[in-house]
């Protein structure tokens, strides 16, 4: 089975548990205290409501530091956006943006 046939079958968890298996691989240089876990998260967008699946980044040093966010469930975006996107919002968070 290629990795594209693969890619369609998986769920929404295993797409989360990739993504924080990828974020895990950075995250200690980024900031060793800040944690990132899979769960459920309500979200409101453009007047929407809806419950969803998301990362939520935690600091055991720093309690304002905390955001949750929704992942694009495609490889590519896990393997050449993500870590860009958790610097970039580590960054204007930290800084108090």
């Amino acid at each position: 089975m290629s990795f594209e046939s693969r890619e369609k079958l998986l769920t929404d968890e295993e797409w989360y548990d990739t993504a924080r298996a990828k974020v895990n691989s950075f995250i200690n240089e980024l900031d060793p205290h800040l944690r990132a876990e899979v769960g459920p998260a309500t979200v409101t967008n453009d007047k929407k409501v809806y419950d969803t699946l998301a990362l939520s980044f935690t600091s055991d040093e720093d309690p304002n530091l905390k955001w949750t966010m929704e992942i694009g469930k495609d490889s590519d975006y896990i393997e050449n956006k993500l870590e860009s996107v958790v610097r970039k919002i580590y960054s204007k968070r930290k800084s108090g943006n």
